[in-house]
C-alpha cells in the first residue's frame, strides 16, 4: 500500500471515530499529548493519534518509544527456536495453509520416539527452544501425547511452545496439566 492510501485510509478512520465522538480532532499536539504518556497499554485512541498524518514528524520519536519498550520487555537478546512437526494431518480446509485436508500428499504422525529422535537431532545443532507444531489432529495429537512428550524433553531444551489446535477451557483458557508440563502456547 503507497503512503498516500495509508495516509487517507487513516485520515477517513480517524475522521469516522471523531464524528462518533471517540477521538477528538487530531493534530501535533493531540501527538505529542500522546507521546507524552507511559507507552505499552493499547489504547485505540493513542493508536489512531499515531497512526494519523498529524504523526508523520514523530516517526523518529515513536520509533525510540517502541525501541525502548521492546528491550524494556525482551532484552537485548535474540532467540531462535526449531520447529518440531509431530503431525500434518488436519480436519480443516483453510485456504492458506499447507495442513489443509484437500490437499493431495502423504501425511504423517510422529511416534513419541520418532519425536524425540527428530528433537535429538535439533539439539545436537545447538537449539535451546523447541516448537511443536500440528495440523488440527486433537485425536491423535492429544494434550497427554504432548505432556508426555514435553516431559521426556525438558532436559534437552530450555522452552518447548506449541502451535497446535485451540485448547481452551471455559474457565481458565488454558488445558489443565499443559503449563505444569512446560508448554507455552
Amino acid at each position: 500500500m503507497n503512503i498516500d492510501k495509508h495516509n487517507n485510509l487513516t485520515e477517513h478512520i480517524c475522521l469516522a471515530l471523531a464524528h462518533a465522538g471517540n477521538v477528538g480532532i487530531i493534530n501535533a499536539e493531540s501527538v505529542k499529548a500522546e507521546l507524552a504518556k507511559t507507552p505499552g497499554k493499547f489504547n485505540i485512541t493513542r493508536l489512531l493519534t499515531l497512526i494519523s498524518p498529524a504523526a508523520e514528524p514523530f516517526i523518529e520519536q515513536m520509533a525510540t518509544q517502541a525501541r525502548d519498550l521492546t528491550i524494556q520487555r525482551f532484552g537485548r537478546t535474540v532467540q531462535l527456536y526449531a520447529p518440531l512437526y509431530v503431525s500434518n494431518f488436519c480436519s480443516n480446509s483453510c485456504l492458506y495453509c499447507g495442513y489443509n485436508k484437500t490437499h493431495d500428499y502423504p501425511r504423517t504422525r510422529l511416534s513419541i520416539e520418532q519425536a524425540l529422535a527428530d528433537a535429538d537431532v535439533i539439539a545436537s545443532e545447538g537449539f535451546r527452544h523447541i516448537l511443536l507444531v500440528s495440523g488440527e489432529d486433537p485425536k491423535h495429537i492429544t494434550v497427554d501425547y504432548l505432556c508426555d512428550l514435553a516431559r521426556k524433553l525438558r532436559d534437552k531444551f530450555s522452552s518447548i511452545s506449541v502451535e497446535i489446535y485451540p485448547m481452551t477451557t471455559p474457565r481458565k483458557n488454558k488445558h489443565p496439566g499443559t503449563v505444569d508440563e512446560g508448554l507455552h502456547y
